[in-house]
């Protein structure tokens, strides 16, 4: 294939979208092999814009997907350094559009609801283990770290795009039509509630876990819910948010037999 030398419009045109990712949609990926999960997945490409040396190290995979070539543009390492938004960086700018969320999974499933989960590290692990264990949907209020951060999708290795997410929502609004729907709420804490070992989840239900330092918030926990816990030995701090919540997500697995 031959492939066209990035123009100045197409480079301004692409740095317009990369400044607008949460609101056009758009995942930016910066790395090879996050670059083959959405190859893989068959996300629609906007652009990708490459080195001559990934388009040398990498053109077998190129050649080998649906991405049509007149998405493809050459670029120099000096263009890279002006669009890339991670410190470190492949030699690759892919702009790819998300998929439209699926419709609401079967009830026996389970639901995780993020409430101003701020970390971008944080949420892409979540969404990574949210993968995993068969969560049915990643709900994530205003103020979370958008799924559209770049380093929330690198961080995530993937999942991002293929796990079944809402985002930027009133968590306490979206909560209470689940609710009235028929879920049950529990709320994750250091030390309050029950341990999630002993809990028993008979239908549908959703998990929330709270933001970094001050936990979920008073207006979704004025909704009502039941606390469950992490039993620990020599406590000295709270589990990061990530861990916990990738804990808790195994046990309900492992109890929803899925």
């Amino acid at each position: 294939m031959n492939y066209k030398i990035a123009s100045k419009s197409k480079i301004n045109e692409i740095h317009e979208k990369i400044k607008n990712l949460k609101k056009e949609r758009i995942f930016l990926i910066e790395d090879v092999k996050t670059l083959e999960i959405a190859i893989d997945y068959k996300l629609k490409p906007i652009a990708l814009l490459l080195t001559e040396n990934i388009l040398k190290e990498h053109k077998e995979l190129l050649n080998s997907s649906d991405i049509i070539e007149d998405k493809i543009f050459i670029v120099s390492e000096k263009i890279i350094k002006k669009l890339k938004q991670l410190k470190t960086n492949a030699g690759i700018i892919a702009l790819f559009k998300k998929k439209k969320s699926k419709a609401l999974p079967q009830k026996n499933r389970f639901f995780v609801a993020l409430d101003r989960v701020q970390d971008p590290g944080n949420v892409g692990t979540i969404l990574r283990s949210a993968i995993s264990f068969n969560v049915g949907k990643v709900l994530l209020s205003k103020g979370c770290a958008s799924v559209f951060n770049p380093k929330v999708v690198r961080g995530s290795m993937g999942a991002a795009f293929i796990q079944n997410t809402e985002d930027n929502l009133d968590l306490k609004e979206t909560l209470e039509k689940l609710k009235q729907s028929g879920y049950k709420l529990f709320f994750t804490s250091s030390n309050l509630g029950k341990r999630v070992d002993n809990i028993e989840i008979s239908g549908p239900a959703v998990f929330v876990f709270g933001n970094e330092s001050k936990g979920i918030s008073n207006e979704v926990e004025s909704l009502g819910g039941t606390w469950i816990k992490i039993p620990t030995k020599n406590r000295f701090d709270s589990l990061n948010v990530a861990v916990a919540a990738s804990i808790i997500m195994y046990e309900i697995f492992k109890k929803k037999g899925s």
